[in-house]
């Protein structure tokens, strides 16, 4: 079984702060990285979002999600199952990022949208992990 493994160190004056770096290792079953240019939408709206190619593909359940653009976009979890739906959407400026890990972040059918809300096309970059577990 492959294994991810990620570590977040925060530091503040290039000192490591309290409680860092987190180092967290998880096992899981399917991924998906992906690395796209994606063109400016003129007059966007909500119903303007975009499937994350592949997303779609995951099946029941997407645990882990690291998505971030050079330039601002919005993305948004959704599930066909009611209590799974977001209704928000997570606006990310410019080099940002999105991560969660060790969540159940979608399940039934499942998708991760997004729309490019700069006015320059976006480099859309990351990775998705399916049906993980944190491993010792």
């Amino acid at each position: 079984m492959p294994t991810k493994e990620v570590t977040i160190a925060i530091e503040t004056d290039g000192v490591v702060d309290p409680g860092f770096p987190i180092i967290r290792k998880y096992a899981y079953e399917q991924e998906m990285a992906f690395n796209f240019d994606e063109t400016n939408q003129e007059n966007i709206g909500v119903d303007d979002l975009r499937i994350l190619p592949g997303s779609d593909l995951f099946g029941n359940m997407i645990t882990g999600a690291f998505i971030t653009g050079d330039q601002q976009f919005h993305c948004r979890f959704e599930s066909t199952a009611v209590s799974q739906t977001s209704n928000g959407y997570i606006q990310v400026n410019a080099n940002g990022f999105v991560l969660a890990l060790g969540a159940n972040l979608l399940q039934e059918e499942t998708a991760v949208l997004y729309m490019n809300t700069a006015a320059a096309t976006n480099q859309i970059k990351g990775l998705l992990i399916g049906d993980a577990w944190y491993a010792d």
